[in-house]
């Protein structure tokens, strides 16, 4: 496969601006570093409590404790803190969601990377056996008592977005 290994954001990129991946990923012309984020670093920190509450930390805990993994400034703090009530909830479901499907915690996955080759067997991340077609990271899956694998992408903004895919 031309261009390999593959990932979502990638595939995306070339779906959504093909010039933008004729610069990146065919001329190989390098991205100007970025500036501060607030989005991001704030991401960053509802991302790592969201990894402490899936892995059993108790929610106020990880809220806590996923500040000493960021650097955030008063506003950006302020920001995070909004977040508590979602956080509590999505906790609450999580842990309803994992109780009714029989998830245990050895079957929770938490930002998990994957690389799949083209006759979808596991391959090496970053394709040092040069078998890897796709790859991606996943915020958290969780295998049910049924064999099901369930992946959850946390975003931070918009609507909440279900998608469903069988295999």
């Amino acid at each position: 496969l031309a261009l390999a290994p593959w990932s979502y954001s990638k595939a995306r990129m070339a779906m959504e601006c093909p010039y933008k991946f004729g610069l990146k990923y065919v001329d190989k012309v390098k991205e100007p570093p970025q500036a501060h984020s607030s989005e991001l670093v704030i991401g960053s920190a509802l991302h790592k409590a969201l990894e402490f509450i899936v892995k059993g930390m108790p929610p106020e805990d990880a809220i806590t404790e996923a500040l000493n993994h960021v650097v955030l400034t008063i506003d950006e703090q302020d920001e995070y803190n909004a977040s508590y009530e979602q956080l509590i909830a999505f906790a609450a479901r999580i842990n309803k969601f994992r109780a009714e499907h029989g998830i245990s915690a050895n079957k929770l996955y938490a930002e998990r990377r994957v690389a799949i080759s083209a006759d979808f067997r596991s391959a090496l991340y970053w394709n040092e056996d040069k078998r890897t077609v796709f790859r991606g990271q996943w915020d958290l899956g969780m295998m049910s008592r049924t064999g099901y694998m369930v992946v959850i992408d946390h975003k931070r903004r918009g609507q909440p977005k279900i998608e469903y895919f069988e295999q």
